[in-house]
């Protein structure tokens, strides 16, 4: 998906998922946060770590739900992948371990900051790039993972 795709695609999901108080559906967002990764990982590797990153933030709010709402951004010139993400759910709070299991698993660097309604979709917005390339993937109350590439 290009920017402008992905612009229209972010707002709707603003409105839809991220700000709104759903009672049948709460998210109940925590952190949201970019992982980076190192030039040299492509996109399956980085879609291969990030999804073993989310394995062990996972791992000790089992059988809650961790509901997780990503955007892949792929610098395609300069072969630079981040990974924007959400994260929230009933059990979920922030843990340092995570940064910690971020740069031993994806050797790049990461930065997390605690939800505030509207600052995940400015923040991803002003920072995507015309030229580059999006796709954003969600796991959503134990739905499944649903991935979209295009608009």
């Amino acid at each position: 998906m290009n920017k402008e795709h992905f612009d229209r695609y972010i707002r709707r999901c603003q409105k839809k998922w991220f700000d709104k108080i759903d009672v049948e559906a709460p998210y109940e967002w925590k952190v949201f946060g970019t992982l980076k990764f190192q030039y040299f990982i492509g996109l399956p590797r980085s879609r291969r770590l990030f999804y073993r990153w989310l394995k062990k933030t996972r791992k000790p709010v089992f059988p809650h739900f961790l509901n997780w709402f990503a955007v892949i951004e792929v610098d395609r010139w300069n072969n630079k992948i981040r990974i924007h993400v959400l994260i929230g759910g009933s059990q979920i709070t922030y843990e340092r371990s995570w940064i910690a299991r971020w740069q031993e698993l994806g050797g790049g660097d990461v930065t997390i900051s605690d939800y505030r309604p509207g600052a995940f979709s400015r923040y991803v917005i002003d920072e995507a790039q015309p030229d580059h390339y999006f796709e954003v993937i969600m796991d959503l109350c134990g739905w499944g993972l649903i991935g979209i590439d295009r608009d």
